[in-house]
């Protein structure tokens, strides 16, 4: 499946929660983001945009999908926000001389043709002692055998696609009740959708490239950030984890 075709279809099943990406972006930016242009890459649903906005920054989402681009305008409406949404490969955005006080980019430059490629792109577009923030699927003993999984699971029947994806989300069902009662563990989600989305994202994308702290870590510095690790594992596994990097421009 094409990249697009994919996105159109996820993010127009599976929006996101208002209140949950709020306490997401507060959680990360406690110092507010009021008055400050945020780039949104890679904006899907447009409900990051959206929170963004509604928190007081001025925000441009660019995705690579028409579909997401028009989902972005119909949420920003319905929350009575302004925000600019435009259609942009993250590899070459055409932004111009646009420069970001935040650049934002969650779970995104993962499923693009080059990651590296895509960050150095965005970068570009940071101000001096701008921020940015990323999170990337963290590379383990057993990310071939993920990515092994999702070319099998994309070549399999739509039958069995089906029943993978219910018997896949039942099974994170019983290990999230399992954590919670036993271990006292509840599950960090900025979305709040369901277990069912979860699969189909890990298995679905066209794209998918898992990547070393120190990896991350050289692409800031390359592109002259400093930068410091906020989480090294988003999820329940690590295996199947993002690892969140922020970055400040030198001045």
């Amino acid at each position: 499946m094409e990249v697009d075709g994919f996105y159109k279809d996820h993010w127009t099943k599976y929006p996101l929660e208002i209140q949950g990406v709020l306490d997401h972006l507060l959680e990360i930016f406690p110092e507010g983001v009021g008055g400050r242009r945020v780039l949104d890459a890679g904006s899907g649903s447009g409900m990051v945009s959206v929170a963004f906005a509604l928190l007081g920054a001025d925000v441009t989402g660019v995705d690579i999908t028409d579909q997401c681009v028009q989902n972005g305008y119909k949420n920003a409406n319905r929350f009575n926000v302004d925000c600019r949404f435009l259609k942009r490969n993250l590899i070459s955005l055409d932004l111009e001389d646009e420069k970001f006080d935040i650049i934002y980019s969650w779970g995104v430059l993962h499923h693009t043709e080059d990651a590296k490629a895509s960050f150095r792109s965005l970068a570009k577009h940071l101000k001096s002692n701008g921020d940015m923030i990323i999170a990337v699927y963290l590379k383990t003993g057993i990310s071939r055998f993920w990515n092994f999984s999702r070319i099998f699971y994309q070549k399999a029947p739509e039958k069995f696609k089906s029943i993978f994806l219910e018997g896949g989300s039942r099974i994170l069902d019983f290990v999230d009740i399992f954590n919670r009662l036993l271990l006292k563990k509840q599950r960090y989600m900025m979305r709040g959708t369901d277990n069912y989305e979860i699969i189909n994202d890990w298995f679905g994308v066209p794209h998918r490239t898992f990547h070393t702290y120190e990896e991350v870590f050289r692409w800031f510095e390359e592109n002259g950030m400093d930068c410091v690790l906020v989480n090294p594992a988003t999820g329940r596994f690590k295996s199947t984890s993002n690892f969140v990097v922020r970055g400040k421009k030198r001045e």
